[in-house]
């Protein structure tokens, strides 16, 4: 049977952890979020994307970079 490899979009913290769905994230000036998904990887030239939940319910896709996030293509067997 022919494995596929598939590639999941992960956001890293400045500490280099994985932060996970549903995790508070804080932006450069200071407001708090919840993290909901990577949508596009750091390419060369590219920042990346995240989605994050505000306090009043609006869902914006943001850089990365503006919650202090990198976001990684990592490659899994699916």
């Amino acid at each position: 049977m022919e494995q596929r490899r598939m590639s999941t979009l992960v956001a890293k913290g400045k500490d280099g952890n994985v932060v996970a769905p549903g995790s508070p994230v804080t932006d450069f000036r200071g407001e708090t979020a919840e993290f909901k998904y990577a949508s596009r990887a750091n390419t060369e030239g590219k920042d990346g994307k995240v989605v994050v939940r505000m306090v009043d319910g609006w869902e914006p896709e943001h850089y990365a970079r503006v919650w202090g996030l990198t976001v990684e293509q990592e490659a899994r067997r699916g």
